[in-house]
């Protein structure tokens, strides 16, 4: 992992399957940061400290607690979030998403 770019995680599902191990992207846990940006009903991350721009769509859980009430309170604002990473699917650009489980 190198500071401030955005890991191929693709690559590195790849690389532990051609080791003869099963990968489970359903359990890659991600801590990130970032801004808060919001295109009408959904949500964004643009993630701070990077070399170049990235952005990750954000899938916010459907919870009596509405996550997407204290989005829209924070955007533009700085946010750590916690979350599991949702592979982008084939032929979509961009780092995937991150199904969100804490906001900070």
């Amino acid at each position: 992992m190198k500071p401030g770019v955005w890991p191929d995680l693709p690559r590195m599902l790849r690389t532990v399957k051609e080791a003869g191990y099963t990968p489970w992207p359903e359990k890659t846990e991600l801590r990130v940061t970032g801004r808060v940006v919001q295109a009408g009903e959904r949500f964004a991350l643009e993630l701070e400290g990077m070399k170049e721009a990235v952005t990750i769509r954000l899938v916010l859980p459907e919870t009596p607690t509405n996550p997407a009430a204290s989005l829209v309170r924070r955007v533009s604002e700085r946010v750590e979030l916690d979350g599991i990473w949702l592979p982008a699917a084939p032929g979509e650009p961009g780092p995937g998403a991150l199904r969100v489980i804490t906001i900070r």
